[in-house]
């Protein structure tokens, strides 16, 4: 029988396994997919698809991330034998989402009535395309609500890697039907609805690749639990500040440059911005592997242990940081002219500017992920949604002043608000020091490269 520890061990090659596969499937679709879009829509109309696919994506906040509080209660419900509760909190979240998604149906289907009585008169300048273009994206945003519930029950098994792999069907799904709007219809409205359908196809695939993983976790009306309700709403206001912050930093600084700069300078900065944060999905993999191994570490007081495994990813990420940074000063410009078929451009000063906010990024995001994994994650959120707010009000300004130049130079304000508390509180949290921590990263990293290959290695 294998040992806790080497389960343990196990889990945590099979989560690093599937996020490899997931954020890979992700990057390939976002360096295919923008220039296809460049192709069929041209610089102008792929500026403005930016700008509109931005709008609706502040209405994710509306799910108050349900899906996220609910699958820690769910799983550690299952872990300590109560499938009642687990299934009490699983229909309950599901009748949750299903209000919130109705309500917001309804308000888009009442605004799309309103924009058809106007008889083709402009709202709000927005063309009739780009009008049907945002209220079926937002139709996608309330359908993908639905997706993390269902996946949970494959993490409550200790099957968490084949929901990670699972969700690396999304982006090709997306590419699939985008492909096949574009290829007949060229529209912004066409690419939206290609969104939409690839939401709805996804959720399917999640609720018929999850629905025998536990026989207990099954949607049923009479577990729904009014008293569910308050605990699940006041842990997911405060995960919140996470997608806002994002919201801010993504969506927010895309509005301000076009406000600043114009449509084209918008497709520069998101394309530019894209490129260089690829370097962030390689960031995600491994901090997202070693979140719920540590929080079983600090649950159970196993501290040095958590100690070794934070110096790890720690120096993951950095060593991430850097290549980005070197990426950007020497074949940066040559990829991104390749890659947008030529027609933008962009210079190395521009991409280096970019690159050293991936370089502050990873100096805090695993410690980052300690708070989330000890559920002490209240003070990193408040700075999180702090810095993201500071970079986002010195983006118009700094962009008038410097172009995209200042644009860029607007986003390392997050960095700063978070490198000193996340680091620290994290060392606390792991009974860590900072000299020892410094000592221990690149031991650490020796440790964890020879754990990996142990593990890979074929039996």
């Amino acid at each position: 029988m294998p040992s806790p520890e080497s389960s343990s061990a196990r889990r945590l090659v099979n989560n690093l396994s599937a996020s490899v596969f997931a954020r890979g499937s992700n990057a390939i679709h976002r360096i295919a997919i923008i220039p296809l879009l460049l192709w069929f829509l041209g610089p102008e109309q792929y500026g403005q698809w930016l700008v509109i696919s931005a709008i609706p994506s502040w209405l994710s906040l509306s799910n108050f991330s349900l899906g996220s509080v609910a699958g820690n209660a769910i799983s550690l419900a299952v872990a300590r034998g109560d499938c009642v509760s687990a299934r009490s909190l699983y229909s309950s979240t599901l009748a949750m989402i299903t209000a919130l998604s109705t309500i917001g149906m309804t308000i888009v289907l009442g605004v799309a009535w309103s924009i058809s009585s106007t008889q083709g008169q402009t709202i709000s300048s927005l063309t009739a395309d780009s009008t049907m273009a945002i209220l079926l994206l937002s139709a996608s945003i309330f359908v993908s609500f639905f997706a993390e519930p269902f996946t949970t029950r494959l993490r409550a098994v200790g099957k968490a890697h084949l929901g990670i792999a699972l969700s690396a069907s999304l982006p090709w799904l997306e590419s699939a039907f985008s492909l096949v709007a574009l290829f007949f219809f060229s529209s912004l409205t066409s690419l939206a609805a290609a969104t939409l359908l690839s939401r709805l196809a996804y959720c399917l695939i999640a609720w018929a690749g999850s629905r025998t993983a536990h026989p207990e976790l099954f949607f049923r009306v009479s577990d729904v639990r009014a008293a569910d309700i308050p605990m699940l709403l006041q842990k997911g206001v405060a995960y919140q500040a996470f997608p806002l912050g994002n919201a801010f930093v993504n969506q927010g600084m895309l509005l301000v440059v076009d406000a600043a700069l114009g449509p084209r300078a918008v497709a520069v900065f998101g394309t530019a911005r894209t490129l260089t944060r690829l370097a962030t999905q390689l960031m995600d993999v491994i901090n997202h592997s070693i979140w719920p191994e540590m929080s079983l570490l600090l649950g159970v007081g196993k501290l040095q242990q958590a100690q070794t495994v934070h110096r790890a990813a720690v120096a993951s990420t950095l060593a991430t940081g850097i290549a980005s940074v070197v990426f950007a000063a020497t074949i940066g410009p040559w990829v991104f002219d390749l890659w947008t078929l030529h027609t933008l451009s962009v210079s190395r000063a521009l991409l280096i500017l970019f690159s050293l906010s991936i370089l502050g990024q990873s100096m805090w995001h695993a410690s980052y992920f300690i708070h989330l994994a000890a559920n002490k994650h209240e003070g990193v959120a408040v700075r999180y949604v702090g810095g993201a707010a500071v970079s986002l009000l010195l983006c118009y300004p700094l962009t008038k002043t410097w172009g995209l130049y200042g644009a860029s130079l607007s986003t390392l304000a997050m960095d700063f608000c978070m490198i000193p508390y996340a680091v620290t509180a994290a060392l606390q949290m792991t009974g860590d020091t900072l000299p020892e921590f410094v000592a221990g990263l690149i031991p650490a990293a020796k440790s964890g490269v020879q754990r990996a290959r142990h593990h890979f290695r074929p039996s």
